[in-house]
């Protein structure tokens, strides 16, 4: 078979080579992946809903960073109301842990459940 744009043979060759030099690092990051990297992220993926779903009620900061142990940098040019970001937040995230536990999906022990909340003023 020919190379149907520079007319040489040995194309299927040059095919399965690209189609592996794609496939092996896919294939390879799937399976490094373990259940507790896949729990850590689902669990980050709870502190991010909860500090999101809290963040367009305040109009004096905004959420900037979520760090995988939950705790929150939130910048603005004022501290107020971070302490109602607070209540919200962990209001928030403790309803969606127990909604976890309660569907029978695993909760790590380090959890927290009220992870700090910092605020950098602009």
């Amino acid at each position: 078979m020919e190379c149907p744009a520079c007319g040489r043979s040995g194309w299927r060759v040059v095919k399965r080579a690209m189609a592996a030099a794609v496939m092996i690092p896919l294939l390879v990051g799937g399976c490094a992946s373990t259940p507790e990297s896949r729990l850590r992220s689902e669990i980050w993926g709870v502190y991010w809903l909860s500090a999101k779903a809290c963040g367009p009620r305040f109009t004096n900061f905004y959420v900037d960073n979520i760090k995988l142990d939950g705790s929150v940098t939130l910048v603005g040019h004022t501290s107020v109301g971070i302490e109602d970001f607070r209540a919200c937040y962990w209001k928030s995230l403790e309803a969606a842990i127990e909604k976890r536990r309660t569907g029978g999906l695993p909760v790590p022990q380090t959890v927290s459940l009220q992870p700090p909340v910092d605020i950098e003023l602009d």
